[in-house]
């Protein structure tokens, strides 16, 4: 079965007022995850912007049981591989029809159903010459790692998978978030179950 391609980027959605808060499910692990552990690998950078990467899966793999989030370091292959960019302008799709530029990009290697067999996350280090701070980057890899574990965008500004950083985003990622990716991956993070199923095209209500 051939493998495809696809992308989430940080563009914005429309959001309508007095809407039902809702989180999109992208796609569903396979069999990495029959083990309950993601391997991810942080490939360049200095060592305070991988920290803050290492910073933001802690902080899912400290909210989802059955989920662990392991670094692999050196020559060996992750199921996760992130890699920075020094400015958003080199992104690919790098600019949204509003104008806004995109801070990461989560590209997805897939199989048939929408069954993720890989991951690659890139992260701009700062957007049109200003370099992100810690805090900033670290929401922008919370939200790429949101994608990686099977997450699309929600439509509010509060949850870290809203497209855009703002000061109404919460810091932390909240109980809809993690409800997101047991969702995604219900087959084993619920169910328990030998045989990966994709939840592509599902929302959760929030």
């Amino acid at each position: 079965m051939s493998a495809g391609l696809i992308s989430v980027d940080a563009k914005r959605p429309s959001e309508k007022k007095h809407t039902e808060r809702l989180i999109q499910i992208c796609c569903s692990w396979g069999e990495q995850l029959a083990d309950g552990t993601l391997t991810y690998k942080i490939n360049g950078g200095q060592s305070s912007l991988r920290e803050v990467v290492k910073n933001a899966a802690a902080q899912w793999d400290s909210k989802i049981a059955g989920l662990t989030l392991q670094e692999v370091k050196g020559s060996g292959s992750a199921d996760i591989n992130i890699a920075f960019k020094k400015d958003g302008k080199s992104l690919s799709g790098q600019r949204s029809k509003h104008g806004m530029m995109t801070a990461g990009l989560t590209s997805f290697e897939l199989s048939g159903h929408n069954i993720i067999n890989g991951v690659h996350i890139t992260l701009a280090k700062g957007i049109r010459g200003n370099e992100f701070s810690s805090s900033q980057l670290e929401l922008v890899a919370e939200h790429e790692l949101g994608h990686a574990l099977g997450l699309g965008h929600s439509n509010f500004k509060s949850s870290i998978m809203f497209p855009t950083i703002s000061n109404q985003q919460s810091a932390t990622l909240s109980g809809c978030e993690v409800d997101g990716v047991l969702k995604a991956n219900a087959w084993k993070l619920v169910d328990g179950d030998g045989n990966p199923q994709s939840s592509k095209g599902d929302t959760l209500p929030c």
